[in-house]
């Protein structure tokens, strides 16, 4: 997650310097051009990374089921694996709302604060980490990986009140900040879930 940060930092700093070279009202067609050109590179890379991710679940995921005899240990798999694909289609869909948006457009910070905060997306992703990480935790099959899922899960969710947490993330961040955040979420989300799945 914090790589994520990161790298949105970076994103924000290098448009910033740009619009402060130019000017605020005279950003040239051909510096608009090579920033969209870098932040369409960063989500390229990650979008790579979480395809990469989600076929490494996958695959781990059918190869458990396929190994495992026993039945409970089977829906908990079951569960875990659903869990997952719906949480990240959830981040998919909102990630897709926020690329429509005008990054450059100074009204994308309201509309993102809107979704996330007043129509309750926030509050949904929220709820849907806690479950797929509470089913990833109850599928782990030994202590370490349990451990290391909770600290994934305390780094990812920081703040253990919702309307907190989405206060940090989404309160004061624009569309392309936002969509580089869900990025950053779901790829998290399939390294909990991987996590669970070692030693199947």
């Amino acid at each position: 997650m914090k790589q994520v940060f990161i790298l949105l930092l970076a994103i924000t700093s290098f448009i910033l310097l740009i619009v402060l070279s130019y000017g605020c009202g005279n950003v040239g067609r051909n510096t608009e051009r090579l920033v969209d050109n870098e932040i369409s590179k960063s989500k390229i890379e990650m979008a790579n990374e979480i395809e990469n991710n989600k076929i490494q679940f996958n695959g781990l995921c059918e190869k458990a089921l396929n190994d495992t005899k026993d039945i409970a240990s089977k829906e908990k798999l079951e569960r875990l694996q659903e869990s997952v694909i719906q949480t990240a289609i959830f981040l998919d869909s909102l990630k897709k709302e926020m690329d429509k948006l005008d990054e450059f457009d100074g009204r994308s910070v309201d509309i993102v604060k809107n979704v996330f905060l007043y129509h309750n997306a926030g509050d949904s992703i929220f709820s849907k980490l806690k479950s797929t990480i509470g089913g990833a935790e109850e599928t782990a099959l030994n202590n370490d990986n349990k451990v290391s899922i909770i600290n994934m899960r305390d780094s990812l969710l920081d703040e253990p009140d919702s309307r907190k947490w989405n206060e940090q993330l989404f309160g004061l961040t624009n569309s392309l900040g936002a969509s580089m955040i869900l990025y950053g979420i779901q790829i998290q989300l399939y390294r909990i879930g991987m996590e669970a799945l070692k030693g199947y």
